[in-house]
């Protein structure tokens, strides 16, 4: 069964000096620069890897559907940034 895509309401607090979008990912390249230009990134990547091996991110937010959450905070907290989930509860198949 498919499972069903939603938009993610993000809030943030503290935009002040604090808060800067460094760069984003989706794998769909049109969609990653589209939304890079809306939210003015000057970077973003197709390949979430590769983006996590930089040394300006602090947070990442997964918005992914929430079969791939496991390995992808898996990989962000092993890049020493916080994670910050879409769903509440993450699986392994394993």
């Amino acid at each position: 069964m498919a499972e069903e895509m939603y938009e993610v309401g993000i809030g943030v607090v503290g935009c002040g000096s604090v808060a800067e979008l460094v760069t984003l990912c989706d794998v769909k390249e049109d969609v990653a620069r589209k939304v890079a230009e809306k939210w003015k990134s000057k970077v973003y990547y197709i390949d979430h890897t590769k983006m996590v091996e930089r040394k300006d991110l602090d947070t990442v937010i997964i918005a992914t559907p929430n079969f791939s959450h496991y390995e992808q905070a898996t990989l962000v907290a092993q890049a020493a940034c916080s994670v910050k989930s879409g769903r509440k509860n993450s699986y392994s198949d394993n």
